[in-house]
């Protein structure tokens, strides 16, 4: 016999035979506790577990038989052994009948009495073990059928959808009313950002961050599911965790709380949805691998830049989302002009490198819904979702700066500097599918090629010293040589019969009257921003224009009687601003500038050249630190 394993009652009138059969009791290794009478047995039944019952017959005043039925009623589990007075057979049949287990007939042996233990206990040993591999069944069936149904969501392979129904699986398993599943931050270390929740979650499940390594119970961290951890260390059986671990480590963790209509979880439970955490390791990895191949196949294997099958298949798609609720994309084009002769002058390895970190780059400034593809070597397409023309140019601007600022487009260690084109276009202002716009990025980066900011070498400089090239001799040379090949004339210098810039105010200003949806930007340049500018004159028929409208010069009003136009004050030092008026007009339907040299005898510059008021807009803004805006 195992002691203190079994609780042993013996209830007899006489205390002879109650010490007597205590002492056998104890010579077997069994704890036992003495009633004297059936209300002593009956309270300390009420108050303690008992496991085998020693019941004299003459205990009970009701008879044996019917205090037995009783008995057996309240404490179903309990071995009952009743000890008759000799000659009661027909009373030892009814009470074997109604639940004792053995009838020992008085004076009671010591081998009987033990004899008779040893069958209750071997008897109560195989009820226990019959009972556990119940109970292992049920729990081995329960978890196979878990497993069953996790075997049907590791088909799933996007990894939003995965998580979603493990998690649904495990709640719909454990009772759960809520559970989020969180994932590891690969960044921080010991940093868990929520990826998916429902139910009735609490408020710090719903925060984006779960900080494992001070609030996990120590099992966890070792792949074990465990209770959660409440008030002063203790476990706490109303939460469960469990960790989503591979090889590699921790990659997130399950968490469930409130178990339907009980107060805590159980041990089944933790075994299940430890089971469940398993299986959310792998499928999670599979998902991602597939994510990963996806991601593989549809980019570029050199830079961070997805391929042209992709582009086309998304383009598709956009013109058909425009089409369908009125929307607007871009698309823009970028070359590396002179990207052969880079190769020549630099390793294989070197210009990988480089063209790599130029698409890195690009991708910093792009939205994460924008998509960057590489079409060969040398030229990218850019498509800019729910972006006019003007955001468009915006964007450009965003990513010429970003690669000038990290000396990419400048020479380095012997090689040349990169030279770049870009070209965009606009669903629908410019094209109404992939075809068209494509054709028309191209013809505008046919444009820059041709630009006459480009022939006359402006990147290098400021807004001002452009503004003094273009108003040199230099510059009229350079579009007479233009005008002898077949090219649009962009350009011109007028000579002392220009028109005068006042009147080329008013027009302007009467063409933004005629248009007031256009939106663009307008710089006026003068000497001193007063309200007796031609520009203004027009003032109330502009009203409701969607043009942003500046006018740079010496401040000579207090009160600006103006809210369509923004005055900017430049200081009174600024020499260059004093000897040129200039008007820069950027917008959806054109470009065009005016430069007009008050100090050479009224020689006026003229251009329609897009590119060129592009950057001279954008040098401007960078030389008086204004917002860069088109």
């Amino acid at each position: 016999m195992t002691p203190g394993t079994v609780k042993l009652f013996i209830a007899a009138t006489y205390d002879q035979e109650r010490e007597q059969y205590k002492k056998w009791s104890e010579e077997e290794g069994l704890q036992a506790d003495l009633a004297e009478t059936a209300a002593d047995l009956l309270g300390k039944l009420s108050k303690n577990r008992v496991d085998i019952l020693i019941l004299e017959s003459r205990i009970a005043a009701l008879g044996p038989v019917e205090f037995i039925e009783g008995l057996c009623a309240k404490i179903p589990e309990m071995y009952i052994v009743l000890i008759l007075e000799p000659g009661q057979e027909e009373v030892a049949a009814d009470a074997l009948k109604t639940g004792a287990k053995d009838c020992l007939e008085r004076p009671v042996s010591r081998h009987d009495f033990v004899k008779a233990i040893s069958r209750i206990l071997e008897e109560r040993r195989i009820a226990l073990d019959r009972k556990r591999l119940e109970q292992e069944s049920n729990e081995n069936r329960t978890r196979a059928a878990v497993l069953r149904r996790t075997v049907s969501i590791l088909d799933r392979l996007d990894v939003e959808d995965v998580l979603e129904q493990f998690l649904a699986l495990a709640m719909d398993e454990t009772g759960s009313q809520g559970g989020s599943i969180w994932l590891a931050d690969s960044s921080v270390p010991g940093l868990f950002n929520v990826a998916v929740f429902r139910g009735l979650v609490p408020a710090e499940d719903r925060r984006g961050f779960y900080r494992g390594e001070r609030a996990l119970p120590p099992g966890v961290l070792k792949g074990e599911a465990s209770f959660g951890i409440g008030p002063g260390g203790m476990p706490d059986a109303s939460c469960l965790l469990a960790s989503i671990k591979d090889k590699t480590g921790l990659k997130g963790l399950l968490r469930l709380s409130g178990k339907l209509g009980k107060p805590a979880f159980t041990e089944q439970d933790r075994l299940i949805v430890q089971d469940i955490a398993d299986a959310v390791s792998v499928g999670l990895r599979n998902a991602r691998l597939v994510e990963t191949l996806k991601r593989k196949m549809l980019q570029d294997f050199e830079v961070p830049a997805y391929n042209l099958n992709y582009f086309m298949d998304y383009t598709s798609k956009e013109v058909y989302k425009a089409r369908r609720y009125g929307r607007t994309f871009s698309m823009a084009a970028l070359k590396i002009e002179n990207y052969h002769l880079l190769e020549e002058s630099m390793e294989p390895g070197e210009l990988t490198s480089l063209i790599r970190a130029v698409a890195a780059e690009i991708g910093v400034v792009i939205r994460d819904s924008d998509v960057l593809t590489r079409v060969d070597k040398e030229t990218y397409f850019l498509l800019l979702p729910e972006t006019d023309y003007l955001g468009s140019m915006m964007c450009l601007e965003r990513i010429l700066r970003r690669l000038q600022l990290r000396g990419m487009l400048a020479p380095l260690r012997g090689r040349p500097p990169i030279s770049l084109s870009m070209g965009t276009a606009a669903f629908p202002r410019d094209g109404d599918g992939y075809k068209s716009l494509v054709v028309k990025c191209k013809l505008r980066m046919e444009e820059v090629r041709k630009s006459l900011y480009r022939k006359l070498h402006l990147e290098e400089l400021d807004f001002w010293d452009s503004v003094k090239v273009l108003l040199t001799h230099e510059s009229e040379d350079k579009i007479k040589e233009m005008t002898g090949v077949r090219e649009p004339v962009w350009s011109w210098i007028f000579d002392g019969n220009a028109p005068k810039m006042s009147l080329i105010q008013d027009e302007l200003a009467l063409e933004l009257s005629r248009n007031k949806d256009l939106k663009g930007i307008i710089f006026l340049g003068v000497e001193r921003v007063s309200d007796d500018l031609a520009f203004l004159g027009r003032y109330p028929e502009m009203e409701g224009s969607k043009m942003k409208m500046f006018i740079l010069g010496k401040r000579a009003v207090n009160q600006w009687r103006f809210p369509l136009v923004t005055p900017l004050a430049i200081p009174d030092i600024d020499a260059d601003a004093r000897c040129c008026d200039f008007v820069l007009f950027f917008s959806e339907a054109g470009a065009y500038a005016c430069l007009e040299d008050k100090q050479e005898h009224g020689r006026v510059f003229h251009s329609s050249d897009t590119t060129l008021v592009a950057r001279l807009i954008a040098k401007l803004q960078e030389y008086y630190k204004l917002q860069r805006q088109f």
